[in-house]
């Protein structure tokens, strides 16, 4: 689908295809099927909201990246830097949280 919109030139129709969660249902389904541990669940919903929060900042990082045309290893490089940058601060920033909510 990516690539079909983005041959006949439809890139926002290429980029909304790009960010359909297909694997977090999946994965869902998946873990789910393994527990009856509602608190599994629970971590792992939070580690996906973790996820999604530094995919929004790659986004981020990429936009501003390909606003100073930059190239694609550059916007790769600089993007997955921000994520994980973000990744790092918000397991710190849960965990700084939890610690003072016991």
């Amino acid at each position: 689908t990516v690539e079909a919109a983005s041959r006949s030139g439809q890139v926002h129709l290429a980029a909304a295809a790009a960010a359909i969660p297909t694997g977090l249902p999946l994965a869902l389904v998946i873990v789910a099927s393994k527990t009856k541990n509602a608190e599994v669940l629970v971590d792992f919903s939070d580690a996906v909201l973790r996820g999604t929060c530094s995919t929004l900042i790659f986004a981020l990082a990429m936009a501003f990246a390909a606003r100073k045309h930059w190239t694609v290893p550059q916007m790769l490089l600089i993007s997955y830097a921000a994520w994980f940058a973000a990744w790092i601060a918000l397991k710190v920033a849960v965990d700084v949280a939890q610690r003072k909510a016991e």
